[in-house]
């Protein structure tokens, strides 16, 4: 919990099973997370095992592999139905260390979506009045095009990513 709202990190998870469980435990020694949903994209080793054994978890697969953006989108509708408030994007196979989950709770709190692009090294963020600033790849653009459809109907959600 942090200020009373619910911390989701959300795992889209696909061939991830050598560096889950290590990353999972780093996410929780960062002590702010209620929760981690890990969505498995069909994957074809050990991850969906793993991720059973994992503490605070939920566990969504996919029975056909949907694709990275696919994914994305159930893990986040997952989040939003398990009444996340904030909810941070981690990648299960480490691409970046999740040290940086607290970091991700300091963009500015006027916004209400803010998206960070690991690769890009930029971004983007939706605030009061809608309009994005900032820019980042066509994967961030669409993951934001995906948040802020689900933030317009939910309303005013506080609700941020990272990765």
């Amino acid at each position: 919990m942090l200020r009373n709202k619910k911390v989701v990190v959300v795992m889209p998870a696909y061939n991830a099973a050598k560096t889950l469980q290590s990353t999972h435990a780093e996410v929780l020694e960062q002590e702010i997370v209620d929760e981690v949903i890990i969505v498995d994209d069909a994957s074809h080793d050990d991850t969906i095992a793993i991720a059973r054994t994992l503490p605070r978890t939920i566990v969504h697969i996919h029975e056909k592999n949907l694709g990275y953006g696919g994914n994305q989108k159930s893990c986040y509708r997952l989040a939003l139905e398990h009444r996340a408030k904030i909810i941070i994007k981690v990648h299960p196979d480490y691409q970046y260390t999740p040290k940086l989950v607290p970091l991700a709770l300091n963009f500015p709190p006027r916004s209400q979506v803010a998206l960070g692009n690991a690769s890009a090294g930029e971004a983007l963020l939706r605030p009061a009045s809608g309009k994005v600033k900032g820019k980042g790849s066509s994967q961030a653009a669409q993951t934001s095009a995906f948040l802020s459809a689900t933030w317009e109907r939910r309303g005013k959600l506080l609700l941020r990513a990272v990765g």
